[in-house]
């Protein structure tokens, strides 16, 4: 599945299932976030009026498949970078510089220490603020977090996935942080669409 490919069927979806018109970005974004651990919070966060009412009402619908979310964002077979993670817009390299951008970077990392060790998911990881973005995304992510994560990284060492399991699980535990995500979600889907 081509990125083009999901945007178009992202486009699809939401304009069969939400009122008003989106702008792709917008619409991927609804994507996104639909496909996150608590997406209700995040949808009644990140939209309003008739379009926040809509995401809520067919959620499911609109949520990025793992096939869609790994076409988007993940690493490429030559071990590069999806070309929108390698994208830093100044909103992008504002949010992975914030101080919760910085503490969700440390928690990856200190989840990752095997795969860090490796030269691919470390050149992507430590070059491009998209693949840490999209990582922190990829985490979030209702189901298949750490399927997920392995397609922004190129993949993660065997070893590292109970410890992304265990950091999922804190996230959800402690709250998801509904500004990061919310502003994340959306930075990347703007790259998308550029």
């Amino acid at each position: 599945m081509l990125p083009v490919e999901v945007l178009g069927d992202v486009r699809l979806r939401t304009q069969q299932h939400i009122a008003p018109r989106l702008s792709d970005a917008n619409a991927l974004a609804v994507g996104v976030v639909s496909g996150s651990v608590e997406p209700v919070e995040l949808l009644e966060y990140g939209f309003d009026g008739t379009v926040r009412r809509d995401a809520l009402e067919h959620q499911q619908a609109l949520a990025l498949t793992d096939a869609e979310f790994a076409a988007l964002f993940g690493a490429r077979g030559d071990g590069q970078a999806a070309a929108l993670c390698a994208h830093s817009t100044k909103r992008i390299l504002e949010l992975d510089a914030s101080p919760t951008g910085v503490a969700m970077r440390r928690r990856l990392e200190a989840a990752l220490v095997c795969t860090m060790g490796e030269s691919a998911p470390q050149a992507i990881w430590k070059r491009h603020p998209g693949v840490r973005l999209a990582a922190a995304v990829a985490v979030h992510r209702a189901d298949e977090a750490g399927e997920a994560l392995s397609a922004v990284l190129g993949g993660v060492v065997a070893a590292d996935m109970r410890r992304v399991d265990d950091l999922k699980i804190s996230l959800e535990d402690a709250g998801v942080d509904l500004i990061f995500v919310c502003e994340a979600a959306s930075a990347l889907a703007e790259c998308a669409v550029v």
